[in-house]
């Protein structure tokens, strides 16, 4: 008896459960709150600040670079607290899905025929090679809305899109796609090409498993807004959440920001 019992007693403690880094949230996303200039910051956002000389030489800033990949995510056990200056945390798939979001983001968050133009379609002409206009405030385009609903659902996720301004800039009229031409984000206070050239974006896992993944959006900014080539500025940094998620023919993005529209 005395044997079964201590025999009893290892195997209970030998007994372990593993749960997966997104199944257990590594912190409590913090409520946002806004600064001065009305930019939403979180709470759990580090502000850094750097004084430094801006002759820096001007140029269009680009797309994140995709290094190569491997065949899955970065696996537990997460560094949260590493930055990453590419988005090699990332698989090759997921990648592709973020460089085709971030190209898609001056159409979503900025002038909606952007992104019309970005995947080839063109506005309706009238007899006198005029745009068609749709209630004052919409152009009609060249574009089946079917194709067009599908592609950027492809994309992103149904929950996403609901909570955008993607179903009044873009709408369905006969079939085609109207476009609204005045509905856009304003620019984050503090968008420079010398920021943007002299600190890019980092990034940082939160977490990952096989349906999901979580990661860091760390931009930056300067508080003195546009300057001369040769005067100083004044770099802050706030963080945003991007969360993709699996499907069953493929991945989404299901929460989406970017250092230009917040």
């Amino acid at each position: 008896m005395n044997f079964q019992k201590a025999a009893s007693v290892l195997l209970s403690a030998l007994s372990v459960c593993f749960l997966s880094s997104c199944d257990i949230p590594l912190e409590e996303p913090a409520p946002s709150s806004k600064s001065q200039d009305g930019s939403v910051l979180s709470n759990s956002h580090e502000e850094s600040t750097f004084t430094t000389d801006s002759s820096i030489s001007k140029s269009e800033s680009s797309a994140p670079s995709s290094p190569v990949a491997t065949d899955t995510p970065e696996q537990s056990p997460i560094d949260t607290t590493k930055e990453y200056s590419d988005l090699s945390f990332l698989t090759a798939d997921q990648q592709e899905l973020y460089r085709v979001a971030y190209d898609a983001k001056d159409g979503l968050y900025g002038m909606g025929d952007n992104l019309m133009y970005l995947w080839g379609y063109r506005p309706v002409l009238d007899d006198n090679e005029a745009v068609v206009y749709i209630d004052e405030d919409y152009v009609l385009y060249n574009a089946n809305f079917y194709e067009f609903s599908n592609h950027i659902h492809q994309i992103f996720t149904d929950s996403f899109l609901a909570n955008s301004d993607y179903s009044v800039k873009f709408i369905d009229y006969d079939g085609d796609v109207a476009v609204n031409y005045s509905l856009k984000k304003d620019i984050v206070y503090g968008t420079t090409i010398q920021v943007n050239e002299a600190f890019p974006d980092t990034y940082r896992l939160v977490c990952s498993s096989e349906n999901s993944i979580d990661f860091t959006l760390i931009s930056h900014y300067d508080r003195n807004g546009w300057n001369g080539q040769n005067d100083s500025i004044d770099v802050y940094t706030i963080e945003y959440p991007i969360r993709m998620i699996k499907l069953s023919d493929g991945w989404r993005i299901d929460e989406f920001h970017t250092t230009m529209f917040g």
